[in-house]
């Protein structure tokens, strides 16, 4: 073998061993997020409400808002115009195991194999329908982490974010 030769082997070897790894990797960003049977010890949950201007909302959902729930079981929100998936909020309080276990069991239970969960890329510059309430949910376990978008009459989401605005005492009256 000539010196030209085995140099362009090691070339395109050096070139695989460094390219390959990138496109695996960007390949397996493209698999579809789904949720561990059980919450993993880096779970956080962030939710976004949107909705239109309302004088007087008709529930807790209703009410634009930024949750965040982090490992350690702490809640932030931020209630009312402004909040977005930006926004990390101060703590609102630390939850019970069984606070935890509930927000996971509701979260676990939605559906993100359907038309209704749009997967939305960057959550930070999502734009909601501006005429129409949305749940922006993000979900991170296992390292792994994807934001779905929700219509506001999604059952398990709305479920979700009742939850969570009960949690972060918000009401509307």
């Amino acid at each position: 073998m000539t010196l030209s030769r085995t140099l362009t082997t090691l070339v395109v070897r050096i070139l695989l061993a460094a390219i390959l790894p990138v496109w695996m990797v960007g390949c397996s960003t493209n698999q579809r997020f789904t949720m561990p049977d059980t919450a993993p010890g880096d779970f956080v949950l962030a939710a976004t409400v949107f909705t239109p201007p309302q004088e007087h909302p008709d529930s807790p959902a209703s009410v634009p808002a930024r949750y965040i729930v982090e490992p350690d079981a702490t809640l932030r929100a931020a209630v009312g115009p402004g909040s977005s998936p930006v926004i990390y909020p101060s703590p609102t309080r630390t939850l019970t195991s069984e606070q935890f276990a509930r927000l996971w069991t509701l979260a676990h239970a939605i559906p993100l194999d359907t038309d209704d969960a749009r997967s939305i890329n960057s959550p930070e510059n999502f734009s909601p329908p501006a005429d129409t309430p949305s749940f922006l949910i993000e979900f991170r376990a296992n390292e792994s982490q994807q934001a779905f978008a929700f219509p506001a009459n999604h059952p398990q989401a709305r479920a979700l974010i009742d939850a969570l605005a009960d949690l972060a005492w918000v009401r509307t009256d």
